[in-house]
């Protein structure tokens, strides 16, 4: 039985990318919140609310 896994291939790619973009993601809003912290420590009772920034992704 013959499998073309270049299609599979493909989605495994994207998948990977995915992941990746969201784990950069992550990072950055993590350094922001680190930076913000230590500009501006929050009472532990209040939450941080940041606008979300366009990554030109659709």
């Amino acid at each position: 039985m013959d499998v073309d896994l270049s299609e599979l291939d493909d989605w495994l790619g994207t998948l990977e990318e995915l992941q990746l973009s969201s784990m950069l993601f992550c990072l950055d809003i993590w350094e922001i919140l680190r930076e913000h912290e230590s500009v501006n420590p929050l009472p532990k009772n209040k939450a941080l609310l940041i606008e979300p920034v366009s990554t030109g992704v659709m």
